[in-house]
């Protein structure tokens, strides 16, 4: 009898040591799969979180831009073939997409063509490519001739941000006009179009500079920028993002409204319990 009640003892002593060992295992098992799911937070889910975000993001850029160029142009189709034309003018001078889609809307709003706004961007930024300058002269150099083609006569003022930007311009005037001066221009009687026609043609006709690292990284972050643009369409046509964040916004200013609306002892009540 005491060596039956022995084993049973031994048994159950065995059965507890085993069950044991498997709870022991369990657990390793769920923490297992608990550190798998973090993981897959932070290397999944976060960083397609993240691609989302910025997708939307460069979405709301470009759909802004198109947006300016449909109520320039009056024609959602006119504004699209204007924004493709923009992309390829882009990465052939190495400039920004936003920037020259901006220039361009600022040159067409005082008077110039789709074509002669692209004619003007490309040959400032080709003329400050050859110079070693950047991104912020070429949009000075803009700034200026927007300027300059908004006046009937040059002005000192505007003349010199593009010859400060661009000392080509001096030498272009020189050579057609004999002076660079805006005195001297105004004196003969040349006008802002002339002077604007001159300097255009001139830039134009300048060599084409090679592309630096500068303009292959602006080429680079235009096809990064586009191929997020294309996925945060396809996310907010997917999930209606505009229609959520309507709602949501729509819902808030009802919810703001009806507190507003509430005696100023309720509202009091309300912030204090919530607070």
């Amino acid at each position: 009898m005491a060596k039956f009640v022995a084993e049973i003892s031994a048994n159950i002593n065995d059965f507890k040591a085993k069950l044991k060992e498997a709870q022991s295992s369990a657990d390793k098992f769920a923490s297992g799969l608990k550190t798998i799911g973090g993981g897959l937070t932070l290397g999944i889910t976060a960083p397609l979180t993240a691609l989302a975000a910025a997708s939307l993001k460069a979405f709301g850029g470009v759909e802004s831009l198109k947006n300016g160029l449909t109520a320039l142009t009056g024609s959602a189709a006119q504004a699209n073939k204007q924004f493709e034309s923009l992309k390829t003018l882009s990465t052939d001078v190495g400039v920004s997409l936003d920037d020259a889609a901006k220039a361009s809307i600022n040159l067409q709003t005082i008077g110039f063509s789709a074509e002669r706004a692209e004619l003007a961007i490309r040959g400032i930024a080709n003329a400050a490519t050859l110079l070693g300058k950047g991104q912020d002269d070429i949009n000075g150099a803009l700034y200026g001739l927007q300027q300059l083609a908004n006046t009937e006569f040059p002005l000192g003022e505007d003349l010199n941000i593009l010859k400060e930007r661009l000392p080509q311009v001096s030498v272009l005037l020189k050579e057609a006009f004999g002076s660079s001066r805006s005195e001297d221009l105004q004196k003969m009687k040349i006008s802002s179009k002339q002077v604007v026609d001159t300097i255009l043609t001139g830039l134009n006709e300048l060599p084409v500079a090679t592309k630096g690292l500068n303009a292959s990284f602006e080429v680079l972050q235009n096809g990064v920028s586009t191929a997020l643009a294309e996925l945060g369409q396809t996310i907010n046509e997917t999930f209606d993002i505009t229609g959520i964040v309507k709602d949501v916004t729509s819902g808030l200013n009802n919810v703001v409204k009806a507190f507003s609306s509430l005696e100023p002892s309720t509202r009091k009540a309300i912030v204090v319990v919530s607070a």
